[in-house]
């Protein structure tokens, strides 16, 4: 891949009765609250090659293929049990991301949506980080072949191009960036909805100074209101901080920042720990596996090499959610995202700056009673507390290792090179 490359018997029901809610947050541990939207959402018109920002994009030739590797992950996380009740089938789960590459593994599943840099179809992929986002989603080892499978192996995958690492342009202020601005990721939002996305991933991370990320955010925020009032889940990786620009103080991770309309999520390692990279912040609601991951490659195979980061660990967030849109018709996306969070494998000291509520147990996401359609989880626990989780997901880090770092400048706002 690109550069970004390092890139069981009888189901358990698990009784939500049993499980406390979140513990609440001290107030001086939460986040900052984002402004109201003022902005009313951009358009969703599919991208033409005279509205593109790039224009054609010649990508190289796609790196070789690697073994056919299953990741130990998909046994550590259950997913042949919980296959066996759901498979994200009658779901459309749009990847906001460097596009995605035809490939086998999503043969007959694969929409292209639009792509903002080249005017295309999305299914184009220079970087091989969508490709492989969408692989822990939804990958599906053609019949009679064995292979990786991901999350919600029937699921369908939109793809919309945003970004890409492989081509640069220059900014107003000289400096070399990779195309995508917040104006196109609002705009890719909006399209995903409007294209009958029932879940959004975005493995991308802006890290913007705190006291400006409304400004900065708006627009963006207007088209996660939109996606939210439509019934979207829209997840979010928290971006990857380590050695990056993002370790600074008063620094934001944006969309994650948009707590109310997205369900961030760290990445943890096959222990359950915290990955070093992983972005901190006391908006971060749950962690997924984010390290030493295989996935799709666009030359067709899989990764020569394993990926990390936490735009690998949103997919499998986003994957679980489309399998409970499956099993669970009638809940809207802001259950389904309580769901998720109160049936995670509890962080030690309650809701934690790494890894939030704690690692995601699809399993028992899908298994969990008593169950309503008409009543949130966290009553159903018998608490009487109220869970404070975000009702959709967001990112801004594209490559399973980089925070898009966005400028704000004379020129307006651009994502500077991961």
């Amino acid at each position: 891949m690109s550069a970004r490359s390092g890139i069981s018997a009888a189901a358990l029901v698990v009784c939500l009765l049993a499980l406390a809610a979140p513990p609440a947050v001290a107030a001086e541990d939460r986040p900052p609250v984002p402004p109201p939207v003022r902005s009313a959402p951009p358009s969703g018109a599919r991208p033409t090659p005279e509205t593109a920002q790039l224009g054609p994009v010649v990508c190289g030739a796609p790196e070789p293929a690697g073994a056919e590797l299953l990741r130990s992950e998909a046994a550590r996380m259950r997913l042949a049990e919980l296959h066996r009740i759901a498979t994200g089938r009658g779901q459309r789960v749009a990847v906001i991301d460097t596009g995605v590459a035809p490939h086998a593994g999503l043969a007959g599943r694969l929409i292209g949506g639009g792509d903002y840099l080249a005017g295309g179809d999305g299914l184009q992929d220079c970087d091989g980080h969508g490709t492989a986002v969408a692989g822990i989603i939804a990958a599906k080892p053609p019949p009679g072949t064995t292979g990786m499978v991901g999350v919600a192996p029937d699921a369908e995958v939109l793809s919309v191009r945003q970004t890409s690492d492989a081509v640069t342009i220059t900014d107003a202020l000289g400096a070399e960036v990779s195309p995508g601005t917040t104006t196109t990721l609002a705009k890719a939002i909006v399209l995903a909805v409007d294209q009958g996305a029932t879940v959004i991933n975005m493995s991308e991370a802006a890290c913007v100074p705190a006291e400006r990320a409304g400004a900065v955010g708006e627009l963006v925020h207007a088209a996660l209101d939109y996606a939210v009032a439509r019934d979207v889940v829209v997840v979010a990786a928290m971006g990857n901080a380590a050695g990056r620009a993002c370790t600074g103080e008063g620094l934001v991770s944006m969309p994650a920042w948009f707590d109310d309309e997205v369900l961030a999520v760290g990445a943890v390692d096959a222990f359950d720990a915290p990955a070093g990279f992983s972005f901190r912040a006391p908006y971060v609601d749950v962690a997924a596996p984010g390290t030493e991951l295989y996935s799709l490659s666009p030359s067709g195979g899989y990764t020569a090499s394993p990926v990390n980061g936490t735009s690998f660990a949103a997919p499998w967030v986003a994957g679980l959610a489309a399998v409970l849109r499956e099993r669970y018709p009638q809940l809207s996306a802001r259950q389904v995202t309580e769901r998720i969070v109160v049936t995670a494998r509890r962080a030690p000291h309650g809701r934690d700056q790494a890894v939030g509520f704690g690692v995601v147990d699809p399993l028992a996401a899908v298994t969990a009673e008593p169950f309503s359609g008409e009543e949130s989880v966290a009553t159903l626990a018998g608490t009487g507390d109220e869970v404070t989780a975000p009702a959709g997901a967001v990112p801004v880090d594209l490559l399973g290792i980089g925070v898009l770092v966005v400028v704000v400048g004379v020129a307006g706002v651009v994502g500077a090179r991961r």
